[in-house]
């Protein structure tokens, strides 16, 4: 699986647990909890190159699960 989070990564790198009580968006109990064994990529949609970037990731996929609302897809230029 691979996880693509917008530019700033997902929320729930800032929420906690953190290890040691010190905010680190890379060790975040929650975000770990919920992505442990994904691959990870921050792509910005809102360019070109993110866009096709974007693509070739889901080229070969099965599967796209997606969290955006319909409109937005379109908003991005991209069409599935």
């Amino acid at each position: 699986m691979i996880k693509i989070e917008k530019p700033g990564g997902d929320e729930a790198r800032k929420r906690g647990p953190f290890l040691n009580d010190e905010p680190d968006p890379e060790l975040s109990g929650l975000f770990l909890y919920l992505n442990t064994n994904k691959l990870g990529v921050t792509l910005n949609l809102d360019s070109a190159t993110g866009r096709e970037l974007f693509k070739k990731v889901i080229a070969d996929a099965d599967i796209l699960v997606e969290d955006q609302r319909p409109w937005q897809d379109g908003k991005a230029g991209i069409e599935l």
